[in-house]
């Protein structure tokens, strides 16, 4: 037999004890990697750099598909390429969750040696020797008390022992906020969906608009029906947002429960929170009528950028036909009575003017369009956090051991009595205080002076600090990348491409407002002069009850130049066909012309930092394509000579 039951064999035996004996070394050199600076060192850098990125790439996971749409369309290049590599997707990827994990475990070691120190610290007792490297010190002799005692005990206080354990609980609050974050990052969802008052949100994940979150999180949805049943807005004098709420009602089992959910007082459902948001407008009830049927839609008409209390909105219905509407809202924050619409078919514009609620308008051969309601609109957002509770926790413990550190003063002292030969007694008074000695010098000074007389005051001064912990250079670093995140902005150098892309979106936007003869689409990307240019030519050609069908055929780019600095030169080659047609009916009037120019694009950038077409020249004469284009009003309207073109704007027929 290899031994008696329950007992291992030799070899077995001594098998188990080297296994036993070898896992309290691998613990001890785990603990040292992840305490070692090189390792701190490494996690600090890392978590800097893709902290940098987050804050600068949108990521799937914190933003929704509206600001990554906006991302992608801003950068056509390089947005390709950052999803390829996948830094869009960095704060929701597992790298960066292992990334954190190991943070918070060098974290964590680091925290249980802070315990551990501040504890034997707390409980040590003090000792002459204790006080070898005092922060103050200072020593002399005096004359013996009569009736002392022949050995006298050291005299020794203890202050503010509390605050030995300030950054042990500090960095315990950092751990539990990086786990709180990690939990965030994994299983968090948040959902967004735009209610018109009157609808009902179904409690599905399907009935929202947009979903996003960590990879293991699941789709948000409520346990109920949700009906939004009013939105009540009040604006400042300015026409400034002041308030806003809406009152909705919660279809529960037990019956209708209505409840009142304002921007700053979400409302709490357990684990799922509904919040308002402040993006709100106008909603329109469209409802044509053509030869395939009737098609109902709703538009919601979102605020306009640098308009206040301005919203507009488009929708493109099934039968090809295009609605684009604008209006504000009352002064008593109710929806518009009428709104600015226009309606277009391809190139030809079927109607624009007012449009009331309740109205209808003929559009000839595709039938007709009426607006039976205008009412409200509001975007809510929808989340559920398990972590947040966390959250509080962590900010509480930082929060707490931030005051027990700086609040809370350690001070310890010691008075040293020594009997000499003749009568008199040697004395040393000591004062030890490792975190904001300064504070501490009127204290010692009064202690020096009750035992030693009123003499001058040596100080000492204590060994460097050391090695910031692993939660303060994660501290750092978090403030690093913030510091660094707004030297990523607009205002630097206008890059070619950048350049030749806001070109395009100039003459896009230039072709949408000759159709649609509406001079409001060039804002954002044309000047104030090229804008009144345009003005001045939709009027006159709206005078005649027409509209401009123009289309860009050619686009070449011959150079760009930097004149100035702020100021950006983009010289093309272009080809552009032209029609007149008649508004209501989308007829074409008189003869099309194609026509080629070589252009030059004056662009400027403004104290905001962002670029716009300031002006638009020839930089030769235009070659009109029809022989009766230079009689005709656009190029006259623009007070250019009929014969010969000038540099300008007139890019015309």
């Amino acid at each position: 037999m290899n031994g008696s039951p329950g007992i291992p064999a030799p070899k077995e035996h001594d098998r188990v004890q080297a296994a036993a004996s070898a896992l309290p070394r691998l613990v001890h050199s785990l603990r040292r990697l992840l305490r070692s600076p090189q390792v701190i060192v490494i996690e600090v850098a890392a978590i800097t750099a893709a902290g940098v990125m987050i804050a600068v790439i949108p990521q799937t996971a914190v933003v929704g598909a509206d600001q990554l749409a906006r991302f992608q369309a801003t950068h056509p290049t390089l947005a390709p390429v950052l999803a390829a590599l996948g830094l869009h997707a960095i704060s929701g990827s597992l790298p960066f969750a292992a990334l954190v994990v190991l943070a918070g475990a060098s974290l964590a070691v680091a925290i249980g040696e802070q315990w551990r120190r501040a504890w034997r610290e707390a409980t040590l007792p003090l000792r002459p020797e204790s006080f070898r490297a005092a922060t103050y010190r200072r020593e002399g002799e005096r004359p013996r008390p009569p009736g002392a005692a022949a050995e006298t005990q050291p005299l020794f206080t203890r202050r503010g022992r509390l605050g030995l354990f300030g950054s042990p609980v500090f960095h315990a609050g950092l751990l539990v906020l990086i786990l709180a974050g990690l939990l965030r990052m994994l299983f968090a969802q948040t959902a967004a969906v735009d209610l018109i008052e009157g609808e009902t949100l179904a409690p599905l994940p399907s009935a929202y608009a947009a979903q996003w979150g960590g990879p293991l999180a699941r789709p948000f949805a409520l346990t109920s029906p949700l009906r939004l049943e009013a939105l009540t807005t009040t604006r400042w004098p300015d026409g400034a947002l002041q308030s806003f709420a809406a009152r909705v009602t919660l279809e529960t089992p037990a019956g209708p429960r209505p409840q009142r959910v304002a921007v700053n007082t979400p409302l709490d459902l357990g684990a799922e929170q509904l919040f308002l948001s402040a993006l709100h407008g106008p909603a329109a009830l469209l409802e044509t009528h053509h030869p395939g049927g009737t098609e109902r839609v709703a538009v919601l008409l979102r605020p306009v950028s640098g308009r206040e209390n301005a919203f507009q909105g488009s929708v493109t219905l099934r039968s090809g036909l295009e609605a684009r509407l604008r209006g504000t809202l009352r002064p008593d924050a109710g929806p518009p009575r009428a709104l600015e619409a226009r309606i277009l078919d391809g190139g030809a514009l079927l109607f624009a003017g007012p449009l009331e609620a309740g109205s209808e308008v003929a559009l000839g051969t595709r039938g007709t369009l009426a607006l039976p309601a205008i009412r409200t609109w509001a975007q809510f957002r929808g989340s559920r956090d398990r972590a947040l509770p966390l959250v509080y926790l962590g900010f509480g413990l930082v929060i707490a051991g931030a005051v027990a550190m700086f609040a809370v003063l350690r001070v310890d002292t010691a008075v040293l009595v020594t009997p000499l030969a003749d009568g008199r007694e040697h004395v040393v008074v000591a004062l030890r205080a490792p975190r904001l000695a300064p504070l501490c010098a009127e204290r010692f000074a009064a202690l020096a002076r009750e035992h030693l007389g009123p003499e001058p005051v040596a100080h000492s001064s204590r060994p460097g600090s050391p090695l910031p912990t692993p939660g303060s250079a994660l501290l750092l670093a978090v403030l690093l990348g913030a510091a660094l995140t707004p030297g990523c902005g607009s205002r630097g150098r206008l890059s070619d491409e950048r350049a030749t892309q806001l070109v395009r979106a100039y003459n896009q936007r230039l072709i949408d407002a000759y159709r649609s003869s509406d001079p409001e689409a060039l804002e954002g990307v044309a000047g104030p002069a090229e804008c009144k240019k345009v003005l001045g030519l939709i009027g006159v050609k709206s005078d005649q009850g027409i509209s401009l069908d123009a289309a860009l055929v050619s686009f070449a780019v011959r150079a760009v130049g930097r004149p100035a600095p702020g100021t950006v030169v983009v010289d093309t080659d272009e080809t552009w066909r032209y029609a007149d047609r008649r508004i209501g009916s989308g007829d074409v009037v008189g003869e099309p012309s194609e026509d080629r120019y070589r252009m030059s694009y004056h662009l400027e950038r403004l104290p905001t930092g962002a670029w716009l077409v300031a002006e638009v020249r020839f930089a030769s004469p235009p070659v009109v394509g029809r022989a009766s284009a230079l009689s005709q009003v656009p190029i006259a309207a623009h007070g250019l000579p009929a014969k010969e073109p000038a540099p300008s704007n007139g890019k015309q027929p």
